[in-house]
């Protein structure tokens, strides 16, 4: 029997997917049995888990028939493990949570984002109602989400680790700024149409690092405007392509933890994020925050030659990344599991 069962999405892919990969190893290493099952393909990640890890291999957009079997297959598996626990993060983890019959005692969901379900909102009510019947426990990554749709506040909130917190480098030293930069998934929310034209409109050259259903579409634009941006796809360590010169811009539409503006803080990169309440919850100085393209534009213009005066102060970032852990992350989720299985 493996007590805890953690559900992604797959083993690579965004923020909630390499958070739980570090949480399974940290508390694999603690000697907690940990099953991982990740239902969709995809390449490894940076972070390979340590722990018993059962892939369902599912693949990207296969239709309803897919979707059923590899629903089954998830049942087999849990009949097999017997969790006591099984922590579901995103919508098709979910969705395959939400209607298990048996073969487990608690259901643990994460609520990784500030609109989750956004695309199927009435998939997602159905889930979420049958979650909730199933006295499910929540878990909410930042202070600032609430359970959707019921508004109420999570069991409790953990954040998502990184790596290291204290991973500050100085290689970026330049004071011109040379390229843009666009770190994540190539999905609506994350508004890398705008990164498009924030490139246009300074004509500064481009870098998109990421994978995503919009990638076809966003490619095509870059050709039919004649921009110069390189799309390099999903990458095991997107920060190992920053160049002297580079700027993070981080145009989304909203955010659930925020993890690619923590991760470039913690290289102590120059950045500039879109003016939401998911990003003002950090308390950036004012000058890293842009509400259109225009300002965007502006902003780049006018720190054209000061590039290092985009970078976070150095006591903002702390206090952001101290918090992240993996040590004290861990902690949290351990204790949180033991009672949850033990209640």
């Amino acid at each position: 029997m493996n007590d805890f069962m953690f559900v992604t999405n797959s083993l690579t892919g965004g923020g909630a997917e390499r958070s739980m990969n570090i949480i399974v190893n940290e508390l694999h290493s603690r000697n907690l049995k940990i099953t991982l099952v990740p239902i969709n393909s995809s390449p490894r990640d940076q972070v390979i888990p340590e722990c018993n890890v059962v892939e369902l291999n599912r693949e990207w957009n296969g239709g309803l028939l897919e979707t059923l079997k590899k629903f089954m297959k998830f049942h087999l598996v849990v009949i097999r493990e017997k969790p006591s626990v099984i922590v579901l993060n995103c919508d098709l983890p979910e969705m395959f949570g939400a209607f298990l019959f048996f073969g487990y005692k608690k259901l643990v969901v994460v609520e990784h984002s500030s609109f989750p379900w956004k695309t199927r909102m009435k998939l997602g009510r159905v889930v979420r109602r049958a979650l909730i019947h199933k006295s499910s426990l929540w878990v909410c990554v930042s202070d600032h989400l609430k359970v959707w749709p019921t508004s109420n506040r999570p069991n409790i909130v953990i954040p998502n680790p990184l790596l290291s917190t204290q991973e500050n480098s100085n290689r970026n030293t330049s004071k011109i700024i040379s390229r843009l930069v666009f770190v994540g998934r190539l999905s609506l929310e994350k508004r890398p149409d705008l990164f498009l034209e924030v490139c246009s409109a300074t004509k500064l050259p481009g870098l998109i690092i990421g994978d995503g259903r919009m990638r076809s579409e966003l490619e095509n634009s870059v050709l039919e405007n004649n921009l110069d941006i390189e799309f390099r796809g999903q990458q095991l360590d997107p920060w190992s392509l920053f160049k002297q010169g580079d700027l993070v811009v981080i145009p989304s539409e909203y955010e659930g933890d925020g993890l690619v503006l923590l991760e470039a803080m913690a290289r102590n990169l120059s950045i500039l994020v879109s003016d939401i309440p998911d990003f003002r919850r950090f308390d950036l100085p004012k000058v890293n925050y842009c509400n259109s393209v225009e300002d965007f534009q502006n902003r780049i213009l006018t720190y054209s030659s000061d590039l290092q005066l985009l970078k976070i102060p150095e006591k903002i970032s702390e206090e952001h990344l101290d918090r992240r852990a993996v040590v004290s992350i861990g902690n949290a989720w351990e204790e949180f599991l033991l009672q949850a299985r033990d209640n």
